[in-house]
């Protein structure tokens, strides 16, 4: 087929032109070859006519043109570097020439760069970063070991005695729980603190920023009353006063001389909420410093030179001691030791390792989907491979050339990804509905930005350098020879579906742990809480001060709350509760019966503790089972009486019933308690644990141990959101100088018991998302890729009699083919990864087929859609204009 001058492309004639030009000194590049190959021809025969032309004006103008090689070809002199940002020019200009290509390629690897480099910046502190703190390997925390194998608080007195005994500790320390209030002008405000022994900054390593440590003649009940301020307190309450060390201020009603400030870079992983220290001060004549009163966590450091096995040993061995020499006050079995660093970062290490997971899933599938479209975009430029073979150009110049490209293409995507990461690291953090550990270290840095370009790089090599190479080695005659349409070989055609396959199976992996998560979800929300959640509010209070000393004038207070809580417009009833279920409390006694005394107490079951008003079994809708209920007349003056729960009933009076019983309540010296009733049971720890057993008394016959935090809760007919802020207004109303903090709505209270698994659910489903387009996409690639190559194929069988089914099955049979293998490796790579998930799923096996099954499904679907525009292409092709035109 013959063409005059003016029928030929305008480009490729002023291409044409200008290599014919006779210049002595001529710059010839690789990008003078790209201006005409990039040209977008109509047909075929204008492609024969392009490379007959091109070929006769090289080996006839310059004569040496087919022996030279490509390095010969670059401008003479030309440095090594200068070679580089001429290969980068050209690989610019080459993605700008492909803008829908090029687009599509940054997105794809933003997003997994985004996600990953996201990911990675909150897992960082998490599970990389080593414990702030000097040689954190040698600091654990110590508890004791309870029949059932979990871990176990310490009391006063063993603490003492490991502290004394265990050579293998240089230094240790005891921590309480502490919730102090400042007082204030407009009202008062409770801040979480701790009581601690005097050496508990020297075993962490930390010293004040301001001030001094903690002295030894401190730590007694006496003396006590002294402070240690964090830097976030120090500035926020304290305006950075630096001359703050030695002041008195006022906390809890009294005053308090502050010892110090910490320094800002201070982090207390053991309570990372803490912002007010005081030392513990305890003596052996406080009576909840015995050795069965287990409400210390205790930290050591391991001594230079021993190990933390034998520290392990050592703390075997006393243990076994005490138990010889205690008989009665000890159930435990042995003792634990746990690296700091793992027990700040447990109650969210799995899901947030599960993310990271499933973000290096996405990387992978970005990195697939970019070299599926590499490997397209390859085959498209055969004939540019073809003509630079030709000319000399070695494979290997043409495959770093293609490298390079892949190199710039993934730098750009990693630009925007870890832009993309600033954001979703920020995101991460508010999407969790519980704080986080380290949350403050969750930041993009350079570190992090270096995870990201690594990452960038490394899939850069892998997506470009083989579909280079592959087009590279295509053999100039077979890419010439039939000149309609380019012929893809076997090799090829493999690489593209071992992408495809990789990238199914990647995909239900992940699909398949979102799907686990979200059956996980429905059955925590069918769990029976034992409560009416969504119609109550929540208020906490705490007392302190002089003031409310006595326990008269605490049942004071107390009563004119609960007078103000029902004169809200809203509250139909109200209650007041020591604990509040799901609320992250624990308070459990010890267990006697009367009729059934045990040998050792200590062995006796425990059981959680509320100290209730009258009304709050009927503000909570907590139903009752059997008995009754308290009464007006179950308060200081009547006996003593308690309800219980049905777990409780079931476990501890399996013989008979529970009601009539008597029992006593922590140690074996205090008063007996009749059961008068028995209720439903509550969710209090947890909303998947073991069912915890339970006991209700009057809060008036707490006697001494009246509970200095009490929680309003009221049952309401209106927004308990609302009524909650109410609420508290009136009961703030009453005495300023009472801390009133926290409205919440009971209903918040419970999906803040859901809040880590739904943070990994709504990730999970983001990236699985994102999964299944990237998925869809890849499909429809290969389906329209094979189309078009078979065009001839199609068209022949069309003019042969093929039915158009027939015709539909041919082209759907390859990414038939694809899914299939994919979905078996996926299914086979999700029972192997789902384990993972195990720690934070609830009623559903990590390899439940049914959730297995539902996820092939929706792949399926998305591979049907995928296939339908191609195969709709394949089915409407004229066989009459295909034969014709080939």
């Amino acid at each position: 087929m013959t063409r005059t001058p003016n029928e030929r492309p305008p480009r490729l004639a002023r291409w044409l032109a200008n290599l014919a030009t006779p210049r002595r000194e001529r710059e010839f590049v690789l990008g003078d070859l790209e201006e005409g190959f990039h040209d977008r021809l109509a047909s075929s025969a204008a492609r024969r006519w392009y490379w007959r032309e091109s070929l006769t004006l090289f080996t006839t103008r310059w004569p040496r043109a087919s022996r030279v090689t490509h390095d010969e070809l670059q401008r003479p002199g030309a440095s090594l570097m200068s070679s580089f940002w001429n290969e980068v020019r050209i690989a610019g200009r080459s993605l700008r020439r492909a803008p829908l290509y090029a687009t599509l390629a940054i997105v794809t690897a933003a997003v997994g760069i985004g996600a990953s480099t996201a990911i990675f910046s909150v897992a960082k502190p998490i599970v990389f970063d080593a414990a702030p703190y000097p040689s954190p390997d040698k600091l654990v925390m110590v508890w004791e070991r309870d029949a059932s194998g979990e871990p176990n608080n310490v009391g006063f007195l063993t603490f003492q005695d490991l502290a004394r005994d265990v050579r293998a500790f240089s230094s240790s320390a005891a921590m309480s729980y502490w919730q102090p209030t400042l007082a204030s002008e407009a009202a008062a405000e409770q801040v979480n603190g701790l009581r601690v022994s005097h050496t508990y900054f020297n075993t962490l390593g930390v010293r004040p920023f301001l001030g001094r440590d903690f002295r030894p003649e401190e730590d007694t009940p006496e003396t006590r009353a002294v402070v240690m301020l964090t830097h976030k307190l120090w500035k926020r309450r304290y305006a950075s006063d630096s001359s703050i060390a030695g002041r008195t201020v006022e906390i809890s009603g009294r005053q308090y001389s502050v010892a110090g400030v910490l320094p800002d870079s201070f982090e207390d992983l053991m309570t990372p909420n803490a912002e007010l220290y005081g030392p513990l001060g305890y003596n052996a004549t406080l009576s909840w410093a015995c050795r069965s009163c287990r409400h210390l966590r205790m930290v050591a450091r391991v001594r230079e030179g021993a190990t933390l096995s034998a520290a392990s040993q050592e703390v075997e061995r006393s243990l076994a001691n005490l138990r010889a020499t205690f008989k009665s006050e000890y159930g435990s079995v042995g003792g634990v030791l746990e690296p700091v660093s793992t027990y700040a970062t447990k109650g969210v290490r799995t899901a947030v390792l599960a993310l990271l997971g499933a973000a290096a899933l996405l990387m992978l599938m970005s990195c697939a989907n970019v070299s599926s479209l590499m490997l397209g975009r390859a085959i498209e430029r055969q004939g540019d491979v073809a003509v630079r073979t030709a000319l000399g150009a070695r494979t290997a110049t043409l495959v770093r050339q293609s490298a390079v490209e892949a190199i710039l293409l993934w730098l750009i995507a990693a630009a925007g990804g870890i832009l993309l990461a600033r954001w979703g690291a920020r995101a991460l953090v508010l999407l969790s509905a519980t704080p986080l550990p380290r949350v403050e270290r969750m930041v993009v840095d350079w570190r992090v930005m270096m995870f990201g370009l690594v990452g960038a790089l490394a899939c850069a090599l892998i997506a470009g350098a083989f579909p280079a190479a592959l087009a590279a080695r295509a053999a100039l005659i077979d890419r010439m020879r039939s000149g309609a349409r380019n012929i893809v070989g076997r090799g090829t055609q493999r690489m593209r579906g071992a992408l495809i396959v990789a990238e199914v199976a990647l995909a239900l992996i992940m699909l398949s742990g979102t799907g686990l998560l979200i059956r996980t979800v429905n059955r925590l929300l069918d769990v029976e809480l034992g409560f009416d959640a969504p119609r109550i509010a929540t208020v906490n209070t705490t007392l302190s001060g002089p003031r409310y000393s006595t326990d008269e004038a605490g049942f004071a207070y107390y009563r004119r709350v609960l007078d103000a809580a029902k004169a809200v417009p809203g509250v139909e009833v109200a209650g007041l509760v020591s604990q509040l279920p799901l609320g992250g409390n624990f308070d459990a006694y010890g267990i006697h019966r009367k009729d059934k005394p045990s040998a050792n107490p200590e062995n006796d079951p425990s059981a959680q503790r509320f100290a209730v008003s009258t009304d709050y079994l009927s503000a909570m809708r907590i139903p009752l089972v059997a008995g009754r209920v308290f009464t007006a007349a179950d308060d200081a003056r009547g006996a003593r009486v308690v309800i219980i729960n049905e777990e409780m009933a079931a476990k501890v009076f399996a013989d008979g019933s529970p009601l009539g019983r008597e029992i006593q309540i922590g140690g074996t010296e205090g008063p007996w308690y009749t059961i008068v009733g028995v209720v439903k049971n509550v969710r209090h720890l947890s909303l998947d644990g073991a069912q915890d057993l339970q006991m209700y008394h009057p809060v008036d016959q707490t006697g001494s141990s009246l509970p200095g935090s009490l929680t309003l809760v009221a049952h309401t007919t209106g927004d308990p959101r609302t009524l909650a802020l109410a609420l508290q207004r009136a009961v703030r109303a009453i005495d300023p100088g009472v801390a009133v903090h926290e409205p919440r709505a009971m209903e918040d209270v419970v999906a803040s018991a859901m809040s880590q698994r739904r943070f990994v659910l709504r990730l999970l489903a983001v990236f699985a998302g994102v999964a299944l387009v990237l998925v869809s996409a890849g499909l429809y690639g290969v389906t329209a890729a094979g189309v078009a190559e078979r065009r001839r194929e199609i068209g022949l069988r069309a003019a042969l009699g093929a039915s158009r089914p027939r015709i539909v099955s041919t082209v759907v049979s390859r990414s038939a083919t694809l899914l299939g293998v994919g979905v078996v490796l996926g299914v086979a790579g999700a029972v192997a990864l789902n384990s993972v998930l195990k720690s934070i799923l609830f009623g559903v096996s990590p390899t439940d087929p049914l959730t297995i099954l539902s996820m092939i499904g929706v792949l399926l679907i998305v591979a049907v859609l995928a296939a339908v525009i191609p195969a709709g292409r394949a089915v409407a092709v004229d066989p009459a204009i295909t034969l014709r035109t080939e």
